[in-house]
């Protein structure tokens, strides 16, 4: 599948997900994401609204554990464009100590991205696809191509807010100059 392709199943998907948000202003920033060691779970589920279940799992995982953690959390979407079912996602958290892999949840150390085209999203979590499919058009207009996995880098949530327009989301796309 081309790179072109690629960004137009992106914007499409993007479209059809949540709703809309005509009054959002998104600034993009390219920028360069080190390395993280991590601790990770990887699952195909049903939709991609289900990916709190991952979530849980892998918070019951770090308690049952005792393992300390970073300040990075994200999920990352393996599938190429969008998908109604059966979405591979992946959800990741910064660890200090690594331990062995155990069952589903696999230690590693991410792949530094060399530039990433980001953007900030506040509010509620439908907030997302819009800003994703701005940040598609973006890529496309600025003349780069997508050059890896998209991840939502959650800074603020309801772990720590208790308002959702209070949320705040990171979207990173690795990207390359045409």
């Amino acid at each position: 599948m081309s790179e072109e392709e690629k960004l137009m199943r992106l914007k499409y998907a993007m479209n059809r997900i949540g709703e809309e948000k005509e009054d959002m202003e998104y600034k993009v920033e390219l920028k360069s994401v080190p390395s993280y060691q991590v601790v990770s779970l990887r699952e195909i589920i049903p939709q991609y609204e289900d990916e709190g279940m991952l979530w849980y799992k892998l918070d019951e995982y770090v308690k049952k554990e005792k393992l300390e953690v970073g300040s990075i959390c994200y999920a990352t979407y393996h599938d190429e464009g969008y998908k109604e079912e059966n979405v591979d996602v992946e959800v990741v958290v910064e660890v200090i100590e690594p331990k062995e892999n155990s069952g589903t949840f696999r230690y590693y150390r991410t792949d530094p991205l060399e530039t990433t085209a980001s953007l900030l999203v506040p509010g509620e979590y439908t907030n997302i696809a819009p800003a994703f499919a701005y940040l598609g058009e973006w890529i496309e207009e600025k003349g780069y191509s997508i050059a890896g996995n998209a991840r939502e880098v959650q800074l603020h949530g309801p772990w720590d807010q208790e308002n959702p327009d209070d949320y705040l989301t990171e979207l990173q796309q690795p990207v390359k100059k045409l």
